[in-house]
C-alpha cells in the first residue's frame, strides 16, 4: 500500500488507496490505512484492506446543522470503517439473508418509532431499524433501500441516565461499505449522515 502526504497553508492531506479507489483525505482524519502490500503477504504478516477514519463532529455540523455535537457525555465524532468488497461480496451484503428472513415472516411485526420502524430480533436485545414499514416494502431484493441499522439500548457510565441507544449503520459507495455508529438523537439523522459520507468520499476521490 503506497500513500503520500500533501500540504497547503491549512490542511495536510494523505493520499491512500482503498480497494481500487484513490482518495486524498485530511491526514488528521486517517486512523489507519490498508496494509495489503505484496511484502506483507510474502512475510506472512496480517493484511487488512480496510481503512479507518474519524470525522470530527465540528466538521459534520457544517453540513448537517442539527447534528448533535455531544450526546450527553459522549463524543459525537464519526468513526468510519471502510471496507472494499468484491462484486459478489457487495451483492451478498445487499441481500442480508437474516433481515430478509425476518421481513418475510408474518410473525414478526415492526412498530413505529421517532427514528423509523423497529423490528425486534428474536432472542436478542437488538432490533433492526427500517425507514419504512417492512410489510409495505415493494422491492425486497436488497436491503439498501430500507435498512437503516441495527440498534440496542446499551449501558454506559458516560451518560447521566446510565444508558443510551446505539445504532450500527453503514453507507454504500462504489463497492465500498462504510460502517459507522451513532448514538441518541443522531440516530434520526442516519439518512443525512449516509449522504454526507458518500458526498465526502466523492470530494476526496482523486479524479483520473
Amino acid at each position: 500500500m503506497e500513500y503520500s502526504f500533501e500540504s497547503n497553508d491549512e490542511i495536510t492531506y494523505k493520499t491512500i488507496t482503498i480497494g481500487n479507489i484513490e482518495f486524498k483525505i485530511p491526514a488528521s482524519f486517517v486512523i489507519s490505512q490498508p496494509n495489503d502490500a505484496w511484502y506483507y503477504k510474502i512475510l506472512g504478516l496480517d493484511t487488512d484492506k480496510s481503512a479507518s477514519l474519524t470525522i470530527p463532529a465540528n466538521t459534520i455540523i457544517k453540513k448537517i446543522h442539527n447534528y448533535e455535537k455531544n450526546t450527553e457525555l459522549l463524543s459525537s465524532d464519526l468513526y468510519l470503517r471502510i471496507n472494499p468488497l468484491s462484486d459478489f461480496e457487495f451483492w451478498a451484503y445487499s441481500k442480508n439473508p437474516e433481515i430478509m428472513t425476518y421481513i418475510a415472516n408474518p410473525r414478526y411485526h415492526a412498530t413505529k418509532s421517532e427514528q423509523g420502524y423497529i423490528l425486534k430480533k428474536p432472542h436478542s436485545d437488538e432490533w433492526y431499524l427500517f425507514s419504512v414499514e417492512p410489510a409495505a416494502i415493494q422491492d425486497k431484493t436488497d436491503v439498501f433501500s430500507f435498512w437503516l441499522g441495527t440498534c440496542a439500548d446499551v449501558t454506559t457510565t458516560q451518560t447521566q441516565s446510565g444508558h443510551i441507544t446505539r445504532c450500527d449503520s453503514y453507507a454504500a459507495y462504489d463497492k465500498l461499505i462504510i460502517n459507522f455508529t451513532v448514538y441518541g438523537e443522531n440516530i434520526s439523522l442516519i439518512p443525512e449522515i449516509r449522504e454526507y459520507i458518500k458526498n465526502q468520499l466523492s470530494e476526496w476521490k482523486l479524479k483520473k
